[in-house]
């Protein structure tokens, strides 16, 4: 199998990403996406937009794709080179969210991991090691996925309670 952040046709690109979301509206937990690919300019795409899921969950996606070739193709292929993924429970903050390396600091692969459900707004930063690979859109739904399913009983106390925090 080939690296899944490797080159792709822009065709087989869109495709395995409609796939992908499709089934996951057709399943138990993300209700539906808002996500938009555009220009950016000087050979570059732009994927933003959220993936709603239940109990107020969203998945804020920010990636850039690099148009790799002299741009005469009617298919160019496509290249990953920026992202962040950041999954956010409602009001109450962020669960984790993965990002790419950055210039001016954590120049790796890393995300930032949050105990939303203790109120913790600062997070730890780990990083994402090489031979894990940065995840997929797809992965990252899953994960966030598997942590709703984990904490579910609390994350409903806290939605739809009194909206108050308990404190332990």
């Amino acid at each position: 199998m080939g690296d899944k952040h490797g080159p792709n046709r822009l065709a087989s690109y869109l495709q395995i990403h409609e796939t992908i979301m499709e089934q996951f509206l057709r399943g138990d937990f993300v209700v539906s996406e808002e996500l938009s690919i555009e220009p950016l300019g000087d050979g570059f795409l732009w994927m933003t937009g959220s993936v709603h899921c239940v109990s107020g969950i969203r998945i804020d996606v920010w990636k850039r794709l690099r148009l790799i070739g002299d741009g005469s193709s009617h298919d160019p292929f496509v290249q990953t080179v920026g992202y962040s993924y950041d999954a956010v429970l409602g009001s109450l903050g962020n669960i984790f969210r993965y990002d790419s390396p950055h210039q001016d600091h954590n120049r790796f692969h890393h995300v930032h991991r949050y105990d939303v459900l203790r109120g913790d707004v600062h997070g730890v930063v780990h990083r994402v090691e090489p031979q894990d690979g940065w995840p997929t859109l797809g992965e990252v739904v899953e994960e966030v996925r598997g942590w709703f399913y984990d904490n579910a009983d609390e994350i409903l106390a806290l939605t739809l309670g009194d909206g108050t925090r308990r404190r332990e």
